[in-house]
């Protein structure tokens, strides 16, 4: 699985990779302003916000985005690795949660 996190610290992103690593997942990693906003949102299956790291115009895009072509959202305000666990369970639930409805 393709998790993309939107916010997050450029410093912490060796340690975002070790914990997706953790559960078998793939990042992709948006800790600035880029213009390829999108490239960072496609081909993945959940979405992670770090609500305190993006603004508020990025956050309601990547949301509407995910909305579009029905990917899990999950937010959150700390952008620690911990804040990433709880998110990276979130995603993993309501992900397998749909597989296992379809």
């Amino acid at each position: 699985m393709t998790i993309s996190i939107i916010g997050g610290l450029d410093r912490l992103k060796r340690h975002y990779e070790d914990a997706l690593k953790e559960k078998g997942h793939k990042m992709k990693l948006l800790s600035q302003n880029k213009r390829q906003f999108y490239n960072y949102l496609s081909n993945v299956n959940g979405i992670i916000i770090f609500t305190n790291e993006v603004s508020h115009n990025a956050m309601w895009c990547a949301i509407k985005y995910a909305k579009t072509l029905n990917i899990p959202v999950a937010r959150s305000h700390s952008s620690s690795i911990s804040g990433l666990k709880k998110s990276i369970n979130k995603i993993e639930d309501v992900y397998f949660c749909k597989k296992k409805l379809s």
